[in-house]
């Protein structure tokens, strides 16, 4: 039994440590490195246990997505890369309502210092984005730029060969505010990182990659925990 626990366990980091990898596609901290890229792509493609351990050291690098998935995982005793905790920071999940503030807010301080985090922030990559991105470089941050750090919620309209069109959020600044509107965005296959893609999907965005399809369920923690985000630097700014 312990060691079908134990398989089971790998089995789940393995996933866990994929959709890291696609989530981090593109970001500067891998498209900025060949090498790290190369990497990823090449464990995207065959998962082997060797590729597996080198993505591993790749993603523990990483200055902000590293420190928060070992606080995800500390707080609620899993490994670091599990998929629920992988899932908890880039989607969200009932995993970030057990981290305490008072360690979130030491660990957000390792990473950006001085940062004032308003009231409800947790560890969830579009907190960030909102609450400690702008802060940090000012809200001068191009729309465009942001829009592709963001995680961002679409729904699959129209699937071909060589494109998929989809219908997504996009933020826009009202008032020095960011506000979520939509806007129809074409994003090329080999940027779709899911085995099945219809019409009507649900799918989650980041870097212009299509990371993943997403459960009614998932769809609404991405909603709940964006939206959270945008309103909390509303208020902040107001």
């Amino acid at each position: 039994m312990k060691k079908g626990g134990d398989n089971m366990r790998k089995e789940d980091v393995i996933r866990g440590l994929r959709q890291a990898a696609i989530f981090s596609l593109g970001c500067n901290e891998i498209s900025l490195f060949p090498e790290r890229d190369k990497i990823i792509r090449s464990f995207l493609r065959d998962e082997k246990q060797s590729d597996a351990d080198k993505v591993k050291e790749v993603l523990m690098q990483l200055k902000i997505l590293f420190p928060y998935l070992s606080l995800i995982a500390q707080a609620n005793q899993k490994d670091p890369f599990s998929s629920e905790v992988v899932e908890a920071y880039f989607i969200g999940n009932e995993l970030l309502s057990k981290v305490p503030i008072e360690k979130t807010r030491a660990r957000v301080e390792n990473i950006s210092r001085g940062i004032s985090l308003p009231k409800g922030f947790v560890p969830h990559h579009n907190y960030h984005l909102f609450a400690v991105t702008l802060q940090s470089e000012g809200r001068a941050v191009p729309a465009p730029l942001l829009n592709l750090c963001m995680i961002r919620l679409g729904k699959v309209k129209e699937v071909s060969e060589k494109e998929v069109k989809i219908r997504i959020w996009f933020v826009e600044f009202a008032n020095g505010s960011p506000t979520l509107s939509l806007r129809e965005e074409i994003i090329e296959r080999s940027s779709v990182f899911t085995n099945k893609i219809e019409n009507g999907d649900m799918v989650a965005v980041h870097w212009q990659n299509i990371c993943q399809r997403l459960t009614l369920k998932q769809t609404q923690w991405l909603e709940y925990y964006t939206n959270e985000a945008i309103r909390c630097v509303k208020i902040k700014g107001e």
